[in-house]
């Protein structure tokens, strides 16, 4: 008899590879490889970010340097201090000088219109002209615009002129000179500066 091959009406030719299907599965496998590639580069990062934060504070939680942050805070309070002393014994002695000009209540308007993070250095008089000089530390343009307006606010004083703002360097750690010149109130009409 004949072998019958039972298999046989199952075989089939062989087929055509579908190129367009094994090209996009290769795209997708190159696009996944990239990604985990990126992934591990960022958890590789991450861990060593990790490693610099957990050493910053380390150093941060060190005794010795909250010891010297501490003497920092300490020192620029005192430097603040003297500042306010050091116009206060200028002011104090322009007071003396030109007492039939200028009393100390002036002088207390002239403090207490100061804006904050600015210090007066001197106080002069040309005439009837009364020039303050001082140190702005942080947004100089403002903060002498303010002082202005608060002094001119205060009705004691008149014609305001801001002579000078210097640019601030890194030698002087970003303050500011500033020259503001006006005239009291009770001389501004006389003549003759």
């Amino acid at each position: 008899m004949h072998d019958f091959n039972y298999f046989q009406p199952y075989h089939k030719g062989k087929g055509k590879a579908n190129w367009p299907r094994l090209l996009g599965f290769m795209v997708v496998l190159v696009v996944l490889g990239l990604v985990a590639i990126n992934v591990l580069k960022m958890v590789i990062s991450l861990n060593a970010l990790k490693g610099e934060v957990a050493s910053l504070e380390a150093r941060l939680n060190d005794p010795q340097l909250m010891e010297f942050a501490q003497e920092v805070d300490t020192a620029e309070a005192k430097l603040a201090g003297l500042r306010f002393d050091g116009f206060t014994v200028g002011a104090m002695k322009a007071v003396v000088d030109y007492d039939t000009v200028f009393d100390y209540d002036k002088l207390e308007t002239i403090m207490d219109r100061l804006v904050d993070d600015s210090y007066l250095e001197s106080l002069n008089y040309t005439g009837r002209q009364l020039s303050l000089r001082g140190l702005v530390e942080s947004d100089a343009l403002a903060n002498v615009a303010q002082l202005v307006y608060n002094l001119r606010d205060s009705e004691e004083y008149k014609d305001f002129n801001v002579s000078m703002i210097s640019r601030a360097s890194a030698a002087d750690d970003g303050t500011h000179v500033f020259q503001i010149e006006f005239i009291p109130v009770e001389y501004a009409d006389e003549t003759g500066r």
